[in-house]
């Protein structure tokens, strides 16, 4: 999305990449330049082969799209302001304080070349321009000009990004995230609502229990006010595996012993050294 900013189609956007080697996209979605202010990955932002990147030493920003103002070979002097005005709105958006937004809460990343859906592009200009109307429109106008404009992969190549990306939640036991987001093209704005439901909490916590997912670590995708909900459903889902466990294994009197003797015990290091 940054690249339509820039003043790229999404086509445009994957042959910039290919003629610039030099350039890391890393993933074209808010948190992977704003995660500072997020707590995703704190260092992605100084990272220089990125093609948004900040400086340790001095308060600038580097953009490395910027040259997407040049596509036709001359720069439209007229349309200067509209055209940067998001870059300005970007250095005035990471200067804020910090403001926690935790990784669960960001909806499916949209890598350089795939097209954002409709709430994707709301939510992003949402968090870019909370502070700019004008910015906001003018960025909204920049969307509706590609908006027929074709992905920058085949349709093969597409499905295989998007695997790639559900890949990843899965990795993470975060699959009932990913498919809520799905369920909401793209962004669901009430995850935590939804994911407080019985039915859904219980089978977040078995995908992050079958991805041996630590508590202290996962709760870290999540804002503060769900952690205390997740950790007991976490904790229910693990004794029930580990009594299945011992009864197979014949430990189920020792692990009973142990669990009512230290009911805080690290299930999770139990289960792995199991």
């Amino acid at each position: 999305m940054w690249f339509v900013l820039a003043g790229f189609d999404y086509r445009e956007a994957i042959h910039f990449l290919a003629n610039h080697g030099a350039i890391s996209p890393a993933s074209d979605a808010p948190e992977a330049f704003l995660s500072h202010r997020w707590g995703v990955k704190p260092e992605v932002i100084y990272e220089h082969t990125l093609f948004i990147n900040m400086s340790r030493e001095f308060p600038t920003i580097e953009i490395k799209i910027m040259t997407g103002l040049l596509k036709k070979k001359r720069l439209l002097v007229a349309e200067l302001e509209s055209r940067v005005r998001w870059a300005f709105s970007l250095l005035r958006t990471v200067a804020e304080p910090y403001k926690p937004m935790p990784f669960a809460l960001l909806g499916i990343p949209t890598p350089v070349g795939l097209k954002p859906s409709s709430k994707q592009i709301n939510y992003f200009l949402d968090l870019l321009f909370h502070r700019d109307r004008l910015g906001r429109d003018l960025a909204r106008k920049r969307f509706a000009a590609v908006k027929n404009a074709p992905a920058g992969y085949s349709r093969a190549l597409e499905l295989k990004r998007k695997e790639e990306i559900r890949q990843i939640y899965t990795t993470l036991g975060l699959q009932r995230v990913y498919r809520l987001h799905e369920a909401h093209d793209g962004i669901d704005t009430q995850l935590i609502k939804h994911l407080s439901d019985p039915v859904e909490l219980k089978l977040l916590a078995e995908d992050l229990n079958r991805a041996n997912a630590s508590f202290n670590y996962t709760k870290t995708y999540f804002p503060e006010e769900f952690h205390s909900l997740l950790q007991s459903a976490m904790a229910v889902t693990a004794r029930a595996w580990f009594e299945k466990f011992s009864r197979k294994t014949g430990l189920f009197v020792v692990l009973l012993a142990l669990l009512s003797a230290n009911p805080k015990i690290d299930l999770h290091a139990v289960k792995t050294a199991a």
